[in-house]
């Protein structure tokens, strides 16, 4: 065999191990464990149109996996099967984490963080609003949910991230209560999974293409087409002078962008106010509003905001 089909084998491999083992060659993703959310029956109302529909220690593990479901899609952990967790008692590790004790680690599998949560509030109902100046009444759902939600460092105990996931969902026509449920479910995981991305790895300026500006955040990161978000200058780092945790950089603002368009690992924004020339990649971003503004409505002739103007 000649020198250069030598050569041409050796590239021939290296390409192969690059295409087949691309994760052998990378850095390993931090292994997060998803523990189950500590609740208190007493939080929980299913009123009218919810009388079939319950919640318990199933429903609660389904919620755990949706969770981790929605958490391994973002590509930013690897999460723990729910198998390697079994053991684990939930409300132990919660009351460790809220008393101020160091989380005993041998126990997690290898587990670097944990996600636990509690939930505050869980309500639904199925209201009938009278229609003016008729017999008839139209059919609103209403869900509500709240979750404080923690990420914790196994190994020293401390708080990652805290955040408080607020939910509110209505739906104007019939649906059964457990789909109506499973719905305000899937909201409340996509959302403490974006605050859990944000406080762990805060969004960034990915590039900046002509007058579009790419965030490293896609699918299931929470976003919507119309959210507002605000770009930061990082400045120097703030060191606590008691304790010399870090606690955070001095940050600018700098513009604000609107997300125009999701795709699958980045979302596309276009700037709001300002020179699109002061954003550089790198620069951490914070969501200002996740719902976009809705359209005004058009007002109604007859009205006294539009009253008929007579000829």
């Amino acid at each position: 065999m000649t020198m250069n089909m030598r050569v041409g084998v050796l590239r021939l491999s290296i390409l192969v191990v690059l295409i087949v083992c691309p994760f052998h060659l990378g850095i390993a993703l931090p292994r997060v464990a998803v523990l189950d959310l500590k609740y208190s029956p007493s939080v929980i109302s299913f009123q009218k149109g919810f009388e079939d529909v319950y919640w318990d220690d199933v429903r609660n593990k389904n919620f755990t996996a949706l969770l981790s479901t929605v958490l391994a899609n973002t590509k930013k952990f690897e999460v723990m099967e729910r198998n390697q967790l079994s053991h684990i008692n939930a409300e132990r590790v919660f009351s460790e984490i809220t008393t101020g004790s160091v989380i005993s680690s041998g126990g997690f599998g290898g587990a670097q963080y944990c996600i636990v949560g509690e939930l505050k509030n869980l309500t639904c109902v199925r209201n009938e609003i009278p229609i003016p100046y008729s017999s008839y009444s139209r059919v609103e759902y209403v869900g509500k949910m709240s979750i404080l939600i923690r990420m914790v460092n196994v190994g020293n105990g401390k708080v990652i991230v805290a955040r408080s996931v607020d939910v509110e969902k209505t739906e104007n026509r019939e649906v059964p209560g457990s789909v109506f449920l499973d719905s305000l479910l899937k909201d409340a995981a996509e959302q403490a999974v974006a605050m859990i991305i944000e406080g762990a790895y805060p969004p960034k300026v990915a590039s900046v293409d002509g007058s579009f500006v790419y965030i490293n955040r896609g699918m299931n990161s929470g976003y919507k087409v119309g959210t507002v978000l605000m770009v930061y200058e990082q400045g120097k780092e703030i060191v606590d002078p008691d304790t010399k945790q870090r606690l955070g950089y001095e940050e600018t603002p700098v513009t604000q962008i609107e997300i125009v368009e999701i795709l699958d690992k980045v979302s596309k924004a276009k700037v709001l106010s300002g020179d699109i020339a002061s954003i550089k990649p790198g620069m951490v971003c914070r969501v200002v509003q996740i719902d976009p503004t809705p359209p005004p409505k058009p007002l109604t002739p007859g009205s006294s905001s539009a009253p008929i103007k007579w000829d």
